[in-house]
C-alpha cells in the first residue's frame, strides 16, 4: 500500500502529464486520445501499486439501484446534449468515444475515487446521513478539474459553468456508489455508461445539424 506521502507525489505526477505531453502532442494527430491513453495508462499502474480493489465482492441493492436510475434519468438528459461550435477542438467521433467512455472513466474514477477519495478519508472519516466528507469532497474536486475542458477546448467557459451542479450531483452519486462497494470497476462502469449516454446525443445531435 501506498503511504499518503507515496499517493500525494503519485497524484502530482499524474495532474503534470498534461503539462509535459500537450505542448509534444498538441499538434499531432489523435493527440487528445494519445494524452488520454497515457493518464488511464498511468492511473492503472498506480491503482496496482496502492493495491486498490477492483472487483466486487457482494452484492449491495441501493449501489445497483443508484446506478440504474441514474443511467434512466441520464438517458433523458442525454437527447439534449449539444455538440459545440467553432470554439471547441476539432476531434473525431471515435476518438471522442475513445476518450470519454473509455479511457478517461477508468483514469478519472482511479484517481478521484480510488485515490483522492480514500486518501481524504484517512483524515476525514465524518460522515453526514450516511454520505461521507470525503465522498463530498472528492466530487467537488472531480467538478471542478473539469475546469481543464475549457483550456483543452473540449467545452466553453459557459458549458463549464452551466454544467458545475450536474456534475456535481452526478460525482456525488458514483462517489457514493464507491464509497459503498469499495471497488473501482463500479464507478468506473458508471462513469462509462453516462459517458455513452452523452456521447450518442452528441451523435444525435451532430446528424441534426448536418
Amino acid at each position: 500500500m501506498m503511504n499518503t506521502l507515496e499517493a500525494l507525489l503519485a497524484l502530482m505526477v499524474y495532474f503534470s502529464l498534461p503539462l509535459i505531453f500537450s505542448g509534444i502532442l498538441k499538434h499531432r494527430p489523435h493527440g487528445p486520445l494519445i494524452l488520454e491513453i497515457i493518464l488511464a495508462s498511468y492511473a492503472v499502474f498506480m491503482a496496482i501499486l496502492a493495491r486498490l480493489n477492483w472487483l466486487v465482492t457482494e452484492f449491495q441493492l441501493d449501489v445497483f439501484l443508484m446506478g440504474f436510475l441514474v443511467i434512466v434519468a441520464m438517458m433523458f438528459a442525454g437527447k439534449h446534449a449539444k455538440i459545440g461550435g467553432a470554439r471547441r477542438i476539432r476531434i473525431s467521433m471515435l476518438d471522442l468515444f475513445l476518450i470519454a467512455v473509455v479511457f478517461a472513466s477508468v483514469a478519472e474514477e482511479i484517481v478521484f475515487r480510488g485515490m483522492i477519495q480514500n486518501l481524504l478519508n484517512l483524515y476525514i472519516p465524518w460522515s453526514t446521513l450516511g454520505l461521507k466528507w470525503s465522498t463530498i469532497l472528492a466530487s467537488l474536486a472531480f467538478t471542478f478539474f473539469h475546469a481543464a475542458n475549457v483550456f483543452a477546448r473540449f467545452e466553453t467557459l459557459l458549458e463549464f459553468v452551466l454544467a458545475i451542479p450536474t456534475r456535481f450531483v452526478l460525482s456525488l452519486i458514483i462517489g457514493y456508489t464507491y464509497q459503498r462497494s469499495n471497488a473501482l470497476i463500479v464507478p468506473i462502469v458508471l462513469h462509462a455508461v453516462i459517458n455513452f449516454i452523452i456521447f450518442l446525443g452528441f451523435l444525435k445531435n451532430r446528424e441534426r445539424s448536418t
